[in-house]
């Protein structure tokens, strides 16, 4: 197998942090003392604005990870090529010290479902991720690792456990692993799995990144909420792990309730504390004893107890204790589902051989482990029964539907992000209300979460439930535009002089290129002013809401902006454009304003880096003789 730049020499990394917005500007002025950083590769795909300027900075100074969480690598339907297309760029671009991904699928044909859902652990799955995977790590170059999940459910027909499906895998494709030690420890309360043995599992140096985090303890199970503090029964895991694996880099993850960047800093600094200790204490024993500890199996944990009699402080786990129950505002779930695995010589419904881009090139592949991810998909869509003939355990039904739950959820934040002023104007309940509406109409497309919602504005236009504000689909257009805006590519503006050398007499000569992150805006409301009435120090409310309004939407330096201009300004943008010429575009600014002042559309064009140059048009019947 061919070696490839990966995770198998980094393990002087030690602890890090993920980075998170709320973070950015200390690290920008302090840059605090952190062994790495890990970001999310769906955040920074655009490569633009300000959050792909903060990561140029800092990786500057921190070895950098990207951890996806879009590829869906077990989806035998819908994997997206335009999708790993999008990380191939950035890994080149980015070159971080380690990638990784889930050992989850997250799509079937027709849609994309945006979770990590755990796949059935049995041979079909475990020949679809091999396939997978290899074909990644040829298109990335790049050495892969591959993260265990929490789960809600587990499978009558799993085969295998998750960690010696993972075991198969890295063995098969020369992937990495990235060990999650809390979805570790949560499965082993929600589905009396023994994390202790799980680890033993893994063979040492295949493990390449640890990832540690908090949980919520709810009286039915425990949710990877990623919203708290490490747990005392995790950090047991986690000595465990070093003493078989050795030294790993180790990621302190936090993503609801972010707290301040101290609180992770500490987290981190506990987990280079204990690294340190079973690092001397490893170096202590003889060379021989050595070998034997890595290799031997661990001593199993104690019986898994109920999450209520965990939130007690009862034993579990590594004979620790939970010594807080965590905090959550929002519970974000993972789980999933895959294919019966039939027995040997039975007909396992397998489909034609295949030969496609996605990376699966296998002979056969099977129908049962499509269609029970298309089962799963249609019931959280609640276009099919719940499947709940599938999972074990008693409680199947009502575990099945923190799934469905996570799925809203997600529609109802990342709209919600993308839409604060349209989610003001009708309040919190018919917002989430009209979040699940669009997600049941509009399934999302697209692994980029950030992509989600183009469709929104039109889709309220035909809603009858707000005909009474019949405003409301411009606002949602002005906000999708103004967040795509945020995402557009970056580009320099012209200053004066380059606009100073644009002779009247060519102005019908010449085509403007305008900055790729700026876009005209118009309504026939005040939506303009409404908007601004919602931001904060911003003005009063517009008394009336039936008069025009416009607004050019740029992104001169790192924020995106709304800038309320007159009707010229807007028609001269807008036929920029769509292509015209300065000179059209200042015809079309004429007809829409009798008084347009020109310098000052022109000033605008400088200050708000709406135009990054100018090209000249060969006049028809002017071009090259034949």
């Amino acid at each position: 197998m061919l070696s490839r730049p990966g995770a198998q020499s980094n393990a002087s990394l030690g602890a890090g942090v993920g980075l998170r917005a709320s973070h950015y500007r200390q690290f920008l002025m302090e840059r605090p003392a952190t062994g790495w950083l890990e970001v999310h590769t769906e955040n920074f795909l655009d490569r633009a604005g300000w959050d792909w300027h903060v990561l140029q900075q800092l990786r500057r100074d921190y070895p950098v990870s990207l951890h996806g969480v879009g590829l869906g690598l077990g989806s035998v339907q819908g994997f997206s090529t335009d999708h790993l297309a999008r990380v191939r760029a950035l890994v080149e671009r980015v070159e971080p010290v380690l990638v990784s991904e889930h050992l989850c699928w997250s799509a079937v044909a027709d849609r994309q479902l945006n979770d990590l859902l755990p796949l059935t652990l049995n041979r079909a799955a475990l020949d679809l991720l091999c396939a997978r995977v290899t074909h990644v790590q040829d298109t990335l170059d790049r050495q892969l690792l591959i993260e265990n999940v929490s789960s809600y459910v587990r499978f009558y027909a799993d085969a295998m456990s998750e960690t010696a499906f993972m075991a198969a895998l890295a063995r098969r494709t020369g992937c990495a692993l990235l060990l999650d030690l809390n979805n570790l420890y949560v499965n082993q309360i929600n589905h009396g799995e023994d994390a202790l043995a799980a680890i033993a599992t893994l063979a040492p140096g295949t493990v390449g990144e640890i990832h540690l985090a908090g949980h919520l303890v709810t009286p039915d199970l425990l949710i990877d909420h990623h919203g708290d503090t490490v747990a005392a029964p995790v950090w047991a895991l986690y000595e465990a792990a070093l003493t078989r694996f050795g030294p790993v880099p180790t990621l302190i993850e936090w993503d609801t309730d972010i707290p301040a960047l101290a609180v992770l800093l500490g987290e981190a600094a506990k987990a280079a504390q204990i690294a340190a200790r079973c690092a001397s204490v490893t170096a202590a024993l003889p060379a021989r004893v050595r070998a034997i500890g890595s290799a031997a199996p661990l001593v199993a944990a104690s019986p898994a107890v109920s999450p209520r009699a965990a939130a007690a402080g009862l034993a579990i786990g590594a004979g620790q204790i939970v010594s807080k129950t965590a905090r959550v505002s929002e519970a974000a779930s993972h789980g999933g589902i895959s294919a019966v695995d039939l027995p040997d010589g039975s007909d396992r419904g397998v489909g034609k051989a295949i030969q496609r881009a996605d990376g699966v090139d296998h002979a056969v592949v099977s129908a049962a482990l499509s269609g029970e991810q298309q089962l799963f998909a249609d019931a959280l869509y609640g276009r099919a029964a719940d499947p709940v003939h599938l999972f074990k355990g008693d409680r199947a039904a009502h575990r099945f539907s923190f799934y469905r739950g996570n799925l809203t959820a997600t529609w109802n934040n990342i709209l919600a992000t993308t839409y604060p002023v349209v989610r003001e104007l009708v309040g919190d309940e018919f917002f989430s209300a009209l979040a699940r509406a669009y997600g049941m109409a509009e399934p999302s497309g697209d692994p980029d979460l950030n992509r989600y919602g183009a469709s929104f504005a039109t889709f309220l236009a035909g809603f009858p439930h707000v005909a009474e504000l019949p405003y409301l689909a411009d606002m949602a257009r002005l906000e999708w535009a103004l967040h795509r805006v945020h995402y557009g590519a970056d580009a320099i503006g012209i200053d004066a002089a380059a606009l100073a050398v644009l002779a009247p007499e060519n102005l019908d000569a010449t085509r403007a290129q305008l900055h790729p992150a700026c876009s005209a805006f118009a309504s026939p409301w005040s939506v303009v002013a409404l908007w601004q009435a919602h931001q904060d120090g911003g003005p009063s409310f517009p008394a009336r809401l039936d008069l025009p309004s416009y607004a050019l939407l740029a992104r001169p330096d790192w924020q995106a902006l709304v800038v309320p201009v007159k009707a010229g300004a807007c028609a001269a943008l807008a036929a920029l454009a769509a292509g015209a010429t300065v000179g059209a575009a200042l015809d079309a600014a004429f007809d829409a304003e009798d008084e347009l002042d020109v310098a000052a559309v022109f000033s605008q064009w400088i200050a708000l880096a709406l135009v990054a140059g100018f090209v000249a048009v060969t006049p028809p019947g002017h071009g090259p003789p034949c």
